[in-house]
């Protein structure tokens, strides 16, 4: 995937994932894949999982991203805990937060 997404011919500045049954697990390995795609600058998740998987991958690609959307994400008070203090700890280029049942 990683390769696959590297060798757009148009650079891919922004990805939603809403509704597609994806587990900690498989966001994480999502995630990894977008880390070296730069050009990515706005992500949507919603009625998916989020855990501490993919929760450490997603602050990696943190820096890149202008805009962050998390609607309806089952996931936990620590995760989104964790999330909003790493983000307060960090410099990054996030405009744009969205966070909603």
């Amino acid at each position: 995937m990683k390769s696959a997404l590297l060798n757009l011919k148009t650079p891919l500045t922004g990805l939603c994932l809403v509704s597609n049954s994806l587990t900690d697990q498989m966001f994480k390995l999502i995630l990894e894949g977008l880390l070296e795609v730069e050009s990515l600058a706005s992500l949507t998740y919603g009625k998916n999982e989020m855990g501490e998987l993919s929760l450490n991958s997603l602050l990696n690609i943190l820096p890149h991203l202008k805009e962050l959307k998390l609607n309806n994400v089952k996931t936990n008070a620590k995760v989104l805990n964790k999330l909003i203090f790493e983000m307060s700890q960090e410099t990054n280029n996030l405009q744009t937060l969205t966070l909603s049942e």
